[in-house]
């Protein structure tokens, strides 16, 4: 019986480490996009490609 109880306590455990990633991945998505994060390192990538490529 106790590991019936243990099994369910990491299935549970597992399932709100899972909704709390979620939740976390979303905020960041919006944040990111208010922001403009992921362009200024996509621009910042090109031009450090450009610098390696152009010597």
């Amino acid at each position: 019986m106790d590991y019936i109880y243990l099994s369910f306590k990491i299935i549970t455990l597992l399932f709100i480490f899972i909704a709390i990633m979620k939740i976390y991945r979303i905020i960041a998505g919006y944040i990111g996009e208010q922001l403009g994060i992921a362009e200024f390192f996509i621009k910042l990538y090109h031009r450090i490609k450009a610098c390696k490529y152009s010597r």
